[in-house]
Formats: C-alpha cells, sequence, structure tokens
C-alpha cells in the first residue's frame, strides 16, 4: 500500500508539473500572437503566412547557420551569410529595427519595400522584407492589424524594380531607335518620290 501510495503521490506531481509546462506555454503562445513579428509571402497561397517569427526581445539574427553561427531565424539559399543581417527589437518603444549585412550588403542583400538597405532602418506595420534572393516576409504589429497581408507578385516586382525598370527603358530606347529608323525611312521615300515627280514635270 505505501508503495502504491507514493507511486500515486509521484504520478500527481508530475501531472502538476506537466500542467504547469502547458499554461506557460499557453501565455507564452498567447504573448506572441501580440509580439510584433514578420510573417513569409510565398507564392502558394496555402503556404503565405504560414511562418510566423515573432520578435524577441533585443536582437534577433537571421542567416545561414553554421558551426560559429546559431541564428535566431535560420535560413539557407543563394545570397545568405552567417550572420545575414539583424532585427533589433525594443519593447519599451514597441518598435523593430532592420539592420543590414555588415560584411557586403550588396554581395548578401537585403531590402526594405524593394530598397537596397546599407544602413539600420525602422519597421513599420505592413513593410515588405527581402533576405537574400528569395526569401519574403512582412512585418505585422498584430496591435495595428493582425491579418495584414501582401501579394507574393507584387513584393517580387517591388524588390526586382531597378530590374524591371532597367528593361523597360532598354525597350523605350529601342522603340525610339525604331521610331527614329522609321521615320528616316519615310523621309528619304518621300524625297525619292518628289524627285521623280520633279522629272516627270521637266
Amino acid at each position: 500500500m505505501e508503495k502504491m501510495e507514493k507511486e500515486r503521490q509521484a504520478y500527481e506531481a508530475a501531472l502538476q508539473e506537466q500542467k504547469k509546462v502547458s499554461a506557460q506555454a499557453a501565455l507564452v503562445a498567447e504573448a506572441n500572437k501580440r509580439q510584433p513579428q514578420i510573417r513569409n509571402l510565398n507564392a502558394d497561397p496555402q503556404m503565405d503566412g504560414k511562418f510566423v517569427y515573432p520578435f524577441k526581445n533585443g536582437a534577433n539574427k537571421a542567416g545561414k547557420q553554421n558551426a560559429d553561427f546559431k541564428p535566431d531565424l535560420s535560413l539557407g539559399g543563394v545570397g545568405i551569410a552567417s550572420p545575414h543581417c539583424v532585427f533589433n527589437y525594443n519593447p519599451d518603444v514597441r518598435k523593430a529595427n532592420l539592420g543590414p549585412n555588415e560584411e557586403d550588403p550588396e554581395r548578401y542583400p537585403t531590402r526594405v519595400n524593394g530598397d537596397l538597405l546599407k544602413e539600420s532602418v525602422e519597421l513599420k506595420h505592413g513593410d515588405r522584407i527581402l533576405i537574400g534572393s528569395h526569401a519574403y516576409y512582412i512585418y505585422i504589429d498584430p496591435d495595428v492589424n493582425p491579418t495584414e497581408t501582401y501579394e507574393y507578385e507584387l513584393a517580387v516586382k517591388e524588390a526586382n524594380k531597378d530590374s524591371i525598370q532597367l528593361v523597360s527603358k532598354e525597350d523605350e530606347e529601342k522603340a525610339q531607335a525604331a521610331l527614329a529608323e522609321l521615320e528616316a525611312r519615310i523621309k528619304a521615300e518621300k524625297e525619292t518620290k518628289e524627285k521623280e515627280l520633279a522629272v516627270m514635270k521637266a
């Protein structure tokens, strides 16, 4: 009987501890819902917004993990450095800043609303973030709008606006050149016709 009682007490103690851990986890999860965060943008609507990273207080380092670097936000793929960039969150003023890659911000780019990041900027609710060449996110402050979103295609166009403008400029230059060539040909043909008419009248 004494052995059974001890086992029962041990079971009860373990159960109470489990309830305590679950309650703490629930509190953390609830707090994270209100914490400023980034969410992924994805071409697949079913995957869009599925990755949520609530900021912890202070530095939140992002980049490729290796033996010497353990990021808070682990990323992989082309154009990702170790470390890559850092989000600094100040809970006292509920503001987050994003700093660029310190080694080479052009080789390891981070973009905010399509602009290459060369110095730390304060993030605003709804800002689009591109880390490297393919990791798209949106910055969300749940106190402003917890369901805020942004179309992936628009984010991609925004991040590549410099290239798009360059192509558009080249297309415009080609069109202008073609128009000038056409006008020159028309002018030459007109002059030829006028000469032919002059000969016929003579």
